[in-house]
């Protein structure tokens, strides 16, 4: 994944130096001033300072049973036949117990649960990594031939760094000893490590994708909690500091988040806790989110604009997932102007110019809605996708983008686009002489007409610099959104220098009940939501192909196609989706 290279000056409120995005070496001028404004020693809130009864019970259910195990077996189902969850699933109960172990002592705070806690600490320190066997596909970490930081081995420092804040006096001397040796093994040293080098040892370190912010936001938190050393905990702050820009970067400047709402949550997420964070260690005086000024800005309005109807998002690219409430409150508190979006409607419309998203909207008790993108393919989370939408209907998707799959050692290689879910076989997009489209940046839409009216949105693409076909002469996608009539239209059309196979699908969730002839068909939603679809054709003699996408893990969605019969030079397809009541 490249770095971008532009340069974003921003102030920093209090202490006043301006730095640029992407600047690898460390201010040690500032770093000297954070340090002035952290406390003494490590502190801050954790997520064990509430008190609940129901806490004891859960950590009660776990006293007598055995600690959960993270076999090496199942981290080597990854490197041998691609299956990441089964280890995920063992990982995730091994630090989950923990968790409501801590919880339930910090609660109950007579000592009951320490001798399981320490078990619990014991097992996590002497396990081979802390890294997921999806994220170490060279065993690297496995074989402690070279350690890395990733998502997971980071929040295991914050937590633990969290759980000796509130436990280091009441746990054995030797677990802490250790514990301490193997988060500064594991992760603060090769943290700080690569704070002093141009070129870090990981690549998140300056990237602009999620990975980024949520490495940082761990990291530097943890250090927070739990490193003696002020200096060393300004140094990391320092450098979150320099890195986030970038992290911000991966946004286009209209704020639009092409992994997807649900990488939006994770990521944006953990640049909002660090943040909160940092703010709250320098009483104030350190603020990122002003200096993350416009972009971060932006960013912050995503959960907002990017809802198709109120608390559901469209499933682009690999990001499924809802806005959260809590996040949103978050923005809101920290971007005033976002406050009057958490609650009532939502706008008829939003839009995303810089990424060529539209989002347009009915009023009222029974929403219908759809979402379109043009874009490129090369975006994170990337599907091959240019030209797709998805039309909802009462919380229920009718028709359109089918999301992403269950992740597998496929998923993150050169074989990605070999799943039909993930290439354009699987979205609303036409196939041209048996091609689809390529991955890449340079594979992308234009925006040729943009119409909003009250009643009315037009949106227009030209989706042929999606496709690497030759004699494409035309390949131009106009979509209408007729509120008053509660339809969506959807229509290409396409022309070739010489006659080439074509075939133009819908993709849907539905159950499909076809009509008198195949130019009608019946959509209905699981919720008993029903749509009618006309197909329109002109060009040829065609058939209504029906495949179901094998999804394993997740519903298979249906790709029903008008496939002509021959080879066309010109063609018109449409389809046409009204709500029946």
């Amino acid at each position: 994944m490249k770095l971008k290279s532009i340069l974003v000056l921003c102030v920093v409120g209090a202490i006043g130096v301006v730095h640029a995005a992407g600047v690898r070496t460390p201010n040690e001028a500032r770093v000297a001033e954070i340090a002035a404004l952290l406390p003494e020693n490590p502190t801050g809130p954790t997520p064990y300072d509430r008190e609940g009864k129901n806490d004891v019970k859960l950590g009660e259910a776990l006293l007598k049973a055995p600690v959960a195990d993270a076999p090496d077996a199942l981290y080597l189902e990854f490197s041998q036949n691609g299956n990441r969850t089964h280890y995920q699933q063992a990982y995730y109960r091994r630090t989950g117990n923990l968790r409501k172990l801590v919880a339930a002592e910090c609660a109950e705070k007579q000592g009951r649960f320490i001798p399981k806690i320490a078990a619990y600490l014991t097992a996590l320190n002497t396990q081979r990594t802390w890294v997921l066997p999806a994220h170490d596909r060279g065993l690297e970490n496995f074989n402690n031939t070279s350690i890395t930081v990733d998502l997971v081995s980071s929040d295991i420092a914050l937590m633990l760094a969290e759980i000796l804040l509130k436990l280091e006096p009441a746990l054995p001397a030797d677990v802490v000893a250790q514990t301490r040796a193997e988060m500064n093994r594991r992760v603060f040293s090769i943290y700080l490590a690569d704070i002093a080098v141009k070129k870090p040892k990981n690549w998140w370190f300056y990237g602009n994708a999620n990975w980024t912010a949520v490495c940082h936001a761990n990291c530097v938190r943890a250090a927070l909690l739990g490193v003696a050393d002020r200096v060393q905990r300004a140094r990391c702050v320092e450098a979150a500091l320099r890195a986030m820009p970038v992290f911000l970067s991966g946004f286009t400047p209209d704020g639009y988040c092409s992994e997807g709402m649900g990488y939006w949550e994770y990521g944006f997420g953990h640049y909002l806790d660090l943040g909160n964070a940092i703010k709250d260690a320098t009483g104030g005086k350190v603020d990122l989110f002003k200096e993350g000024g416009d972009r971060a800005r932006a960013a912050a309005g995503y959960p907002f604009a990017f809802q198709i109807q109120k608390g559901v998002s469209p499933h682009f690219a690999d990001g499924g997932g809802n806005p959260s409430n809590k996040r949103r409150r978050e923005c809101a508190a920290i971007w005033p102007e976002y406050a009057a979006q958490l609650e009532g409607t939502l706008p008829i419309r939003s839009t995303f110019p810089d990424a060529q998203v539209f989002v347009s909207r009915t009023l009222g008790d029974r929403p219908f809605a759809v979402a379109l993108k043009g874009g490129h393919n090369g975006e994170f989370h990337n599907h091959n996708d240019v030209g797709t939408w998805t039309l909802m209907l009462d919380g229920q998707e009718l028709a359109g983008d089918p999301g992403g799959e269950v992740y597998t050692a496929r998923t993150f290689s050169k074989d990605r686009y070999v799943s039909k879910v993930l290439s354009s076989f699987g979205h609303p997009v036409p196939r041209i002489a048996g091609q689809l489209q390529p991955p890449g940046r340079k594979f992308c839409g234009k925006v040729l007409k943009t119409e909003f009216a009250e009643d009315k949105d037009e949106v227009v693409l030209d989706l042929a610099g999606a496709y690497d076909v030759k004699g494409i002469t035309k390949l131009v996608r106009t979509t209408v959104f007729d509120r008053a009539g509660r339809v969506f239209t959807v229509t290409d059309d396409i022309a070739f220098a010489t006659p080439q196979a074509l075939d133009v699908p819908l993709i849907t969730y539905c159950d499909v009940t076809k009509g008198a002839d195949k130019t009608s068909l019946t959509f209905t939603t699981k919720k008993g939501s029903k749509a009618a679809v006309a197909i329109a054709v002109q060009g040829g003699e065609w058939e209504l192909q029906e495949e179901e996408i094998e999804n394993p893990g997740k519903p298979s969605p249906k790709r029903l196609a008008v496939a002509f019969a021959q080879p066309v030079v010109a063609a018109t397809v449409s389809f046409t989706l009204k709500e029946e009541k």
